[in-house]
């Protein structure tokens, strides 16, 4: 998938997956897929601090199109 294309589809479908994920919980955002290892969808700037309290130390990003909050992540 061509870069420029990847970026015009995430915004909108990030949207869609926040009202269904977020808003009407029709969706988990994160599942615990086995002790110590959670499979979800990018975490915000809100959600570090409930990250840290789930016990995660680390995240993969998968997602070109947005980093995550990078600098919470190294606090």
């Amino acid at each position: 998938m061509p870069y420029w294309f990847a970026r015009l589809l995430f915004l909108p479908t990030l949207l869609y997956n926040a009202i269904l994920g977020r808003w009407l919980k029709v969706r988990h955002w994160w599942d615990q897929v086995e002790p110590g290892l959670w499979l979800g969808a990018l975490p915000l700037r809100a959600d570090v601090a409930r990250l840290s309290g789930l016990g995660i130390t680390g995240v993969i990003n998968m997602c070109r199109e947005y980093p995550g909050p990078k600098q919470l992540y190294r606090e």
